[in-house]
């Protein structure tokens, strides 16, 4: 009887992803542009844009304050854990799901998602394989490609 080994310790250094802070910006562009071409009071549209400003705020401090965001993220013989605002705080995945371009993570009280830019090109494979094939994970990883 064989048993998987153990995987090697990991660590990405995370950084704001361009992709993401794009996507991020249009999807709320898009936004502002259909409140203020739909067909309702004034009132509400302010309201709606309101929303939505505060909205991009609150993400894109999540992606840029240096306390809220995340920056790095490892496993080690202890488990997983992140590190924000220079904490370092345990953590245990619940789910994850894995591509060939980004990982979505869901740990408990936050979630990630890591695109290839957002880390070293060898940290984020690593990452992949990890998640994909280590030992006590089969039932918490969806590969989507």
């Amino acid at each position: 009887m064989t048993s998987k080994p153990t995987p090697a310790p990991l660590r990405l250094e995370l950084r704001p992803s361009r992709f993401l802070s794009a996507f991020l910006l249009a999807t709320h562009l898009l936004v502002a542009a259909a409140v203020l071409l739909a067909q309702v009071a004034p009132l509400v549209k302010i309201l709606a844009l309101l929303l939505a400003l505060c909205n991009l705020c609150y993400h894109w401090a999540r992606c840029f304050h240096p306390l809220w965001r995340v920056e790095a993220l490892g496993r080690d013989e202890a488990g997983w854990w992140l590190q924000c605002g220079g904490r370092r705080q345990r953590t245990g995945l619940r789910s994850c799901w894995v591509t060939g371009h980004a990982v979505g993570m869901s740990f408990t009280g936050q979630s990630l998602l890591i695109t290839g830019d957002a880390c070293e090109a060898e940290a984020f494979r690593q990452l992949r394989v990890q998640l994909r094939f280590a030992s006590g994970l089969e039932d918490r990883v969806a590969g989507l490609g």
